[in-house]
């Protein structure tokens, strides 16, 4: 009988134990998924198109800036090596609407001297606000290119699509952070106007001619610069002080060697060198 007792209180024991192990589960439910793993950051742009890019710093912030002053930078973007030479293709039975029966790649561009065009330059800095354009930003269709292959815009500006040819042309963009989905979107003769809100780099095509391509940069700062053909591009008005730098080309095919950050001096200016070279 005592065996019998001894058994009865020994599966019990067991069973509560069983119990108390269950009920602790489903208190503490399963693991979070921000426990051990990769974290993302809000606002953090979504998948870009291709190209060279560098960015200085690592996080931290940036040394407090100089009191008062504004001073600039002149920028300068340089090719080291041989340019690939720019593929020409064919336009096809657009031939004599598009004007020409071939159109040369923009995507990197070149200049006798040296000099890189369309590289994109912004200071960062914490706290740095930053207004939309008052006035839609244009972004042409002509000759059945994009008249810019590259073209910045700050964020909450409206850009403007407009086409200049005897053709049909649509504009297909994908940004997951401005709910951009890749529809074609026919260009009507006034214009398409389209709203970027939020920071992104945006291929920009046209699906009814597969070698118009473009990018479009929307950026969060307003102290940015894009490269003219000689590879120069200046800054006035910039707060003296540090600034971090990132710096973007569309081309697959560079390397971009860039200063991490500038330091901006009252009533002067800073020279910022880039160098590009093939990959």
């Amino acid at each position: 009988m005592g065996k019998v007792l001894a058994a009865l209180i020994s599966l019990a024991a067991l069973a509560l134990v069983i119990t108390l192990l269950l009920m602790r589960g489903e208190k503490e439910g399963p693991p979070s998924p921000a426990a051990g793993g990769g974290t993302s950051e809000a606002g953090v742009t979504a998948p870009e198109p291709g190209g060279g890019e560098t960015t200085g710093g690592g996080g931290g912030e940036t040394r407090a800036p100089q009191p008062g002053g504004e001073g600039a930078v002149s920028i300068r973007a340089v090719f080291v090596g041989t340019p690939p030479a720019p593929a020409r293709h064919s336009t096809g039975e657009f031939a004599e609407p598009c004007g020409a029966p071939a159109v040369e790649d923009r995507t990197l561009r070149v200049a006798a001297a040296g000099g890189v065009a369309d590289v994109v330059v912004e200071l960062l800095r914490d706290g740095v606000a930053v207004e939309p354009s008052p006035e839609p930003v244009p972004f042409g269709q002509q000759g059945c290119v994009f008249a810019q292959p590259v073209v910045v815009v700050t964020e909450g500006s409206t850009v403007l699509f407009t086409n200049s040819d005897g053709v049909e042309h649509n504009v297909r963009m994908t940004s997951i952070p401005n709910r951009l989905s890749g529809e074609a979107r026919a260009v009507p003769p006034g214009g398409l106007p389209l709203t970027l809100a939020r920071r992104d780099r945006i291929e920009v095509t046209c699906s009814l001619h597969a070698w118009m391509r473009a990018a479009l940069v929307v950026t969060g700062t307003p102290y940015h610069a894009l490269t003219a053909e000689d590879g120069a591009a200046r800054l006035e008005g910039v707060p003296a002080g540090a600034w971090r730098i990132r710096v973007w080309h569309p081309s697959r095919d560079v390397s971009i060697e860039a200063p991490k950050e500038v330091v901006v001096p009252a009533d002067g200016a800073a020279a910022l060198e880039i160098r590009l070279s093939p990959r």
